[in-house]
């Protein structure tokens, strides 16, 4: 499954958020910060009807609450301003894949990689003693583990790919919001 769907990404027939895992954890980073930085519920509640088109409710109670529980830890590093795409949008910022490899090394069980990731989602080297880190890796291990219990595996592409698929941009498409939207299954 992996190294199949591995192989359609790198060769374009299929984008990265076509695959749930990653659009799912995708719309609740780009709605959960947004969330914070305006303080305007509707973007969680944006997250939570999107989560509970694709899964059940309780599959999307615990993702979506790893997800939020991920941002909040996150935001205590004070890391760098991210850029986020709309959270409907099909393509992924350079600083939305970083954080989606860092996801992906911990459901990997990767430790190497993760440590490589997290330097490159927090971008300052003086927050990331490991005895500072503990608190972002056991959100982010969180996060994993909950798609992993729930069947959903990310792509691991990893950064390098990513990279190549971002363009290491986080320029946003001048039309976006435009019709490259992501596609969500229909509410019964």
């Amino acid at each position: 499954m992996g190294i199949d769907q591995a192989n359609m990404v790198k060769a374009g027939a299929q984008r990265v958020l076509d695959n749930k895992p990653e659009r799912l954890f995708t719309v609740g980073l780009r709605c959960t910060i947004e969330g914070f930085d305006y303080s305007d519920i509707e973007c969680w509640e944006t997250a939570w009807q999107t989560y509970c088109r694709e899964v059940d409710a309780v599959c999307a109670r615990r993702l979506l609450g790893e997800v939020q529980y991920f941002v909040r830890v996150l935001r205590k590093y004070e890391p760098r301003a991210y850029s986020l795409f709309p959270y409907g949008c099909r393509r992924l910022s350079h600083d939305e894949s970083q954080i989606l490899n860092f996801i992906v090394c911990l459901q990997k069980k990767d430790a190497a990689a993760a440590d490589v990731a997290v330097r490159l989602v927090l971008g300052n080297a003086a927050q990331c003693h490991p005895e500072n880190l503990k608190s972002l890796l056991s959100a982010g291990q969180a996060v994993a583990d909950a798609f992993t219990a729930h069947a959903l595996f990310f792509i691991p592409l990893g950064q390098d790919v990513l990279d190549a698929l971002t363009g290491k941009s986080n320029a946003i498409c001048p039309a976006c919001p435009s019709a490259e939207m992501l596609q969500f299954p229909k509410l019964n």
